[in-house]
């Protein structure tokens, strides 16, 4: 069970979640494969694509990876200047779960 989520976002571009800037707890990601070759989410703490990888999960390809979910615990990861989101072309979109850190 999450507790304390604050908001949730879909991203089909490389993107910024929740709110630019400021820390941001992720609790889960939930990731569309295209199904046809295999990905990596990629997630920086920052706001931008040359920010330091915190985080790199691996997909796999073909109709197992068609609807992928990574958990993150009751606890979640804090992202600590913010949470981007590098697009990989083999999702059709990840769907954020989080909580606006103040």
């Amino acid at each position: 069970m999450m507790f304390g989520v604050s908001g949730s976002s879909r991203a089909t571009t490389d993107s910024v979640i929740g709110t630019s800037g400021v820390p941001i707890r992720l609790f889960a990601a939930n990731v569309a494969v295209t199904g046809t070759v295999a990905a990596n989410l990629i997630l920086r703490n920052g706001t931008g694509s040359t920010d330091t990888i915190w985080i790199t999960e691996e997909s796999k390809r073909g109709t197992q990876a068609a609807n992928l979910t990574f958990f993150y615990g009751e606890q979640g990861i804090l992202f600590s200047s913010g949470l981007f989101y590098d697009h990989d072309a083999a999702f059709t979109s990840v769907t954020f779960q989080y909580r606006i850190e103040k």
